[in-house]
């Protein structure tokens, strides 16, 4: 199983767009409504997202919509390459957006496709009068065709400001998305992890794995009938730490979390105590709460440490359960010439 970055990035982008316009629908099928909605609002930073995209990614059930079609049903051959994003965006420059838009609202309420290039905006209106889609949809698809360029340049436009945002959040979050490429790259780990999936290979099938930062699950699976990518989420990844026994903490980080003779002081002071919360932790050693912060910060993503909230305080406690799979992994390593760090 090997690596690729791109697909994750892309299908976090289309999830911005799509949890923005459909909120109420997806809320009703995502296991953790409040912390999604936290993601999103990360990655967009403060940023908005242009309302007049709607039509774009409207849907009704929030399984799929009109870009997500456009993404994944033609860029299957396309999914390894380094430009993804490129190519999409270049695909789409190249596509009569509105009459793909027209006729796939037309088609999802079993009207016939019409030629889009050649009906006025009064006839657009008559044919979509009785469609059942939102009016607002309807009103969209009016002014779209009175204004062809101004929608592909907004939907283009806010696409790739969007994209830069989902890289910049991905940079942030960059010790889990590289602790899963560690993951999934260690010798004799791919077949545990599929197992873990559900992923069946086929003779012959290269798989490939993506993140995404957004989503708390599996994904999405594009495939070229020869190579199948398994976008997976954060949640996924902490359900096979967990499930990888020995294996499931990160060598790098836990090395470069133990790396600091004031990160083991800590470390050995809240064994002791057994709970701390971050004041106490920074009086003991006199240091402001902001220094301290930086290194418990370290210790808990390498999960050396435990927190839990207590109102608004945060409470650390060590991880023994990480400690006690080091030391099976230590053995293991003495003794197993195959076994790697």
């Amino acid at each position: 199983m090997k690596y690729v970055k791109i697909p994750g990035q892309v299908y976090d982008l289309v999830k911005l767009f799509d949890y923005h316009f459909n909120k109420s629908t997806l809320n009703k099928i995502i296991e953790n409504p409040e912390e999604y909605e936290q993601n999103y609002l990360n990655v967009l930073n403060g940023d908005q997202i242009n309302d007049d995209l709607y039509s774009f990614f409207y849907s009704t059930d929030g399984t799929g919509n009109f870009i997500t079609q456009m993404i994944f049903a033609n860029n299957q051959n396309d999914f390894l390459s380094d430009n993804l994003f490129g190519t999409i965006i270049k695909k789409l420059k190249q596509t009569d957006m509105f009459e793909e838009l027209f006729n796939y609202y037309l088609n999802l309420v079993n009207i016939e496709s019409k030629n889009g290039k050649t009906l006025s905006p009064e006839q657009v209106y008559y044919v979509l009068k009785e469609a059942a889609i939102p009016d607002k949809i309807k009103l969209q698809l009016v002014h779209f065709s009175m204004n062809r360029n101004y929608y592909t340049d907004l939907l283009l436009n806010e696409m790739e400001s969007k994209f830069t945002l989902v890289e910049k959040y991905f940079q942030k979050s960059k010790n889990k998305v590289e602790y899963t490429q560690r993951l999934i790259e260690t010798d004799n780990a791919d077949k545990d992890i599929l197992t873990v999936l559900g992923i069946v290979p086929e003779s012959g099938e290269t798989i490939y794995c993506s993140v995404s930062a957004i989503d708390d699950k599996m994904a999405v699976v594009y495939s070229d009938g020869k190579n199948r990518c398994l976008v997976i989420g954060y949640g996924t990844i902490d359900k096979l730490q967990e499930l990888l026994g020995s294996r499931s903490f990160d060598m790098f980080l836990v090395s470069k979390a133990l790396a600091d003779i004031l990160r083991i002081s800590i470390v050995n002071m809240v064994k002791d105590r057994g709970e701390m919360n971050t004041t106490e932790i920074a009086n003991a050693f006199g240091k402001g709460l902001t220094a301290v912060f930086y290194h418990l910060n370290m210790l808990a993503e390498a999960h050396i440490l435990n927190t839990r909230s207590r109102g608004r305080t945060v409470l650390y406690s060590v991880n023994n359960e990480l400690f006690n799979n080091f030391s099976v992994f230590v053995k293991e390593f003495a003794v197993n010439r195959g076994a790697r760090l």
